[in-house]
Formats: structure tokens, sequence, C-alpha cells
């Protein structure tokens, strides 16, 4: 079996993505392993998790819309914005109909700015939040435009749960609290799983005693990578970076030799040509 290639895995509750991609590179005995974006221990889903030279593409597998289905307990304030951190506030509320909740998800659709939550991994003066959050150091926190496309209301009874779709970057514990805010109270993220990246889904993803087991099938790289083929006239040109002057049709191009990625191009407006990004052999 080769071990090139990206694999849909489905993190469980209890399990940190740091944890996960590591016992999956040590009981695999691979030589390189990499994922495209983290799950909190207490959240649960869909990763993609990038074997061996396939880590060479990470930056390029990371910019997809993502699908979430989310709970929103209100009348409740924690210091990391989900049920599992310390309470800061307790508040009464009283449990908004489906109409309302329905008309203030309306608002949320579209392009916005959220505040980066300070249990993320995003870096402050070379310093990651959750290290200031981990020492108590106050900082300010930056300022994200992030989009959601979808909102949807699955259920209403202690919580509210709710399918969203977003662009990436997107913080789904901070959407909760500025929901919650929106009917005039407080409100934390309970319950967290992500069941779609770009158009891989949850479905297909397998758990981590599975992949252990070898019960599993890589996807292969250039089948993964969104942006057209192109088929290169020589390869030691694109191994040495060799401009190409093709006629523009997307920012990104991926350079094949047959069946095999080479390497992603990307258009240059002042060499009006496609020069290299990334080698991917």
């Amino acid at each position: 079996m080769t071990n090139d290639g990206i694999l849909l895995v489905y993190k469980e509750k209890g399990l940190t993505s740091f944890d996960l991609v590591n016992r999956i590179k040590r009981g695999l005995k691979l030589d390189k392993i990499g994922h495209t974006g983290t799950l909190d221990p207490n959240a649960e889903g869909l990763m993609l998790v990038l074997f061996n030279q396939t880590t060479k593409a990470n930056q390029f597998l990371v910019h997809d819309t993502k699908e979430y289905i989310a709970s929103l307990r209100l009348g409740l304030k924690t210091d990391t914005k989900d049920i599992w951190g310390e309470i800061l506030e307790e508040a009464d509320y009283t449990m908004p109909n489906q109409k309302e909740i329905k008309a203030v998800f309306e608002k949320f659709l579209g392009l916005q700015a959220q505040e980066v939550p300070m249990v993320s991994a995003v870096r402050v003066n070379g310093k990651r939040l959750h290290e200031y959050h981990r020492e108590g150091i106050e900082v300010t926190q930056p300022i994200r435009e992030i989009e959601i496309l979808e909102l949807e209301l699955l259920k209403v009874d202690k919580d509210i749960k709710f399918r969203v779709v977003c662009g990436s970057g997107t913080y789904i514990r901070t959407l909760c609290e500025d929901i919650a805010a929106e009917f005039n109270t407080i409100g934390v993220m309970s319950d967290l799983v992500r069941t779609k990246v770009g158009s891989f889904s949850i479905k297909d993803a397998v758990k981590l005693d599975q992949v252990i087991a070898g019960n599993y099938k890589l996807l292969e790289l250039k089948d993964v990578l969104p942006y057209k083929k192109v088929q290169a006239t020589s390869v030691i040109d694109i191994k040495n970076g060799k401009i190409l002057a093709l006629e523009y049709d997307s920012p990104f191009i991926t350079v094949m030799d047959q069946d095999e990625v080479l390497a992603v191009y990307g258009w240059n407006e002042k060499k009006d040509a496609y020069t290299s990004v990334r080698g991917l052999w």
C-alpha cells in the first residue's frame, strides 16, 4: 500500500489534533504527516490528514469552505466561549422560538468581522493566543473578515442546534457568542462536529482504530488539488522552476507529468506568465 496521499479521518472527542496525527504517524511508520485544520479536543469530525510527500501541498488544501453541526447554549459565559471552559457568568433567559432564531440567523449571512478567540492558535507578536490565555495575560485579539454562507436551524430544546457552512478561518464558538448577543443574553458553544471540508464529507472518513488496522484508502493528490491540470512539456524545466508563458486561465494551475503532480504554479502579473509556487514531486 502506497503511503503518499490524503486520508479523510474522523477525529473523535477527547483527542487533540496533534495526538491524532502523531498516533497515525507512529502506527503506520510514516516519515512525514500533516493536516489541513485543527479541531479542538472536545470537538469531533472530519480532518484531512496528509501522508509523506503530500505534506508539501498543505498550503493548497486549507482554503476550502467548511460545514459544521453545532449547538448553542444560552445563559452561560465562559473564558473559552464553550461549555468546557471556566464559567464567568450565568444569566436568566427566555428561549427564542424558531421564527425568532431564523430571523437572527439571517443577520449573520455574508461577510462580516469576527474577533479571534483567546483559545486559538493565531499568533500575536510571535506568540499564540492560547498561550497568552493560559498565562492569564491580556492582549488585543485580532479582528478577521469571515463569511457565513449558510445557517440552518436544526432543533431547539435545551440548546439551539444548527448547521453552518462558512469560509476558512471562522470560529464557531465566537459565532455562538455573537448569536446569543442578538437574543440579548450570553451563550456558549456546547457541541461541534465538522461534517465537510470543501467537497469532502465525514461519511467517507475513517476512525483512528481503522487507520492503525490498515483499513483505509488514500486519496491521490492529483484528485484533491482544486486547480486546472496542465501537462508539462519538460519535467526538468518544471523542476528547475521555468516560467510558463501560458494564457491566463486561473490564479493557480497544477502542472502534471502524465498522472503525477509536479508542481503548483501561480499567475504572476509582473511577468505576465505562470511561475512556480511549490514543487510537489
